[in-house]
């Protein structure tokens, strides 16, 4: 194929325009399996790399093999895992888009290993930390605002209102480059290329963001030519609805905010769920087990007797219903602690079966609990 046409797909798959390129596909009647780029990668390799979400199913459904490995043993997933590490602002987004589609459909690809014997399990593992990193600072930064607006003076109220107006203006920033960061790229050079490692994206989106705040405070602050002063009343009222809207707009981005931070904890925990789920059917279909540590055991949580419930019985439903009782009924026998010792007892190492089956029994009476309430 001509590199021409190549370099056209790259495009469309860069600027995420899916039905373009169906279009082209299909007037050229391109096969996408048999297209070889650059390091031996495929176009799923290109479409992780450059986060183009609208693109990978297709690309899937075409026949373009996940599992293909470039000169670095690199698969697709690989490299939406490393960008999602790269673009810390954007790996939410990333990880929804690219990785877990991936995961979800592939899981096995979780297990393969790179040239520098780096597998995806370990950069997911990465993955996983630095944004719970990220969110223990985020949390600490909210603390330390909220602990600021008690104990600011009255005298510094503008002050602490610029500070506030900031905070939700860097809230829409991020928003608007989770909404748009696919379509319009990561950076500004992505368009204009003589640009190039001069302005970022996100240093462009501030400088914008500020010379349009800078601009709307100069035209409030002075009068027009041959317009007449507003009375002070006039003012006051105009300033009074001016707050009202701004008030407003907080809002909505407040409950949007926690509408996505919902959004983002259900398929967290759906998600591990699956892994609890899929694991502990592979610990049931092994053939022979030698001994099992307590790290072995797949426990839904791995943490808290909290947590475990929490992630057993997010998507279930009301407690009164058929679903949830069969489910929890299904988990009562799992971790009921006769029948997981006679199941695992043989092989427990003996060093840590008195911590095994008392978090066994844990579970299990707050299982028992809960049963017991519904």
């Amino acid at each position: 194929m001509g590199k021409d046409r190549i370099e056209k797909l790259k495009q469309y798959i860069y600027q995420d325009r899916p039905q373009r390129l169906r279009t082209y596909v299909r007037k050229y009647k391109i096969k996408l399996s048999d297209i070889v780029l650059d390091k031996s990668r495929n176009l799923l390799h290109y479409c992780c790399k450059h986060g183009s979400s609208l693109i990978l199913r297709y690309l899937i459904s075409e026949g373009v093999n996940p599992y293909e490995k470039d000169r670095e043993l690199n698969c697709p997933l690989h490299l939406s895992l490393e960008r999602a590490l790269k673009h810390a602002n954007r790996a939410n987004t990333v990880y929804t888009d690219l990785v877990l589609p991936l995961i979800e459909k592939f899981p096995d690809l979780l297990d393969a290993v790179n040239l520098e014997r780096v597998s995806c399990r370990s950069l997911l593992n990465k993955l996983v930390e630095a944004r719970q990193s990220r969110q223990d600072a985020d949390e600490g930064e909210m603390g330390f605002q909220e602990d600021c607006g008690r104990h600011f003076t009255q005298g510094r109220a503008h002050s602490s209102e610029e500070h506030s107006d900031k905070f939700w203006r860097d809230k829409l920033a991020d928003e608007a480059n989770e909404e748009f960061g696919d379509v319009f790229g990561n950076s500004e050079d992505d368009y204009y290329c003589s640009f190039r490692e001069k302005e970022t994206y996100d240093e462009w989106a501030n400088r914008i963001s500020q010379e349009y705040w800078t601009k709307r405070k100069h035209t409030h602050t002075t009068s027009k030519p041959g317009r007449k002063h507003e009375s002070k009343e006039k003012t006051g009222k105009k300033q009074k609805t001016e707050a009202e809207n701004l008030e407003d707009i907080r809002e909505k981005l407040r409950r949007r905010y926690d509408e996505r931070q919902k959004e983002t904890e259900e398929r967290n925990l759906t998600k591990k769920k699956l892994d609890y789920e899929r694991k502990f059917d592979d610990l049931l279909s092994r053939d022979k087990v030698n001994s099992l540590r307590i790290n072995d055991i797949p426990w839904p949580s791995g943490k808290t007797v909290e947590d475990d419930l929490k992630i057993l019985l997010h998507d279930l439903g009301e407690k009164d219903s058929s679903k949830y009782r069969k489910y929890l009924r299904v988990q009562q026998i799992r971790w009921h602690p006769d029948k997981f010792f006679q199941k695992f007892g043989d092989v427990l190492d003996e060093s840590e079966k008195d911590k095994i089956l008392d978090r066994v029994k844990s579970i299990s009476q707050a299982l028992n609990k809960l049963s017991e309430k519904s």
